[in-house]
């Protein structure tokens, strides 16, 4: 969807297996901590790389107004990662700073 910025239908699919994985392993007593960072980090490569043609070029106010609403979607699809990866730890740094 051109509006988000980003290939949402991809990375909040992964996501939630990423969420649905770890959940499941630390159940089995299984997780291993480097397994997640490393997933997390692809798909923060994901939500962080940005190839929307209608987000670059005219500065018309409905590009600008589409380029915030993407930045808002994925500022806060960052956070989701790192509260799927790091847990309920409101000042990791990955939560902290895509807050701000």
């Amino acid at each position: 969807m051109s509006v988000m910025g980003c290939e949402n239908y991809i990375a909040l699919a992964e996501m939630a297996d990423l969420a649905g994985w770890k959940d499941e392993c630390r159940r089995a007593g299984r997780l291993s901590v480097p397994e997640p960072n490393k997933r997390g980090q692809e798909i923060e490569i994901v939500l962080k790389s940005t190839n929307d043609p209608h987000l670059h070029g005219f500065d018309t106010e409905k590009s600008r107004r589409r380029r915030l609403t993407s930045d808002v979607f994925r500022v806060s699809a960052l956070v989701y990662l790192h509260s799927v990866i790091s847990g309920d730890q409101p000042q990791c740094p990955g939560i902290t700073s895509n807050i701000t």
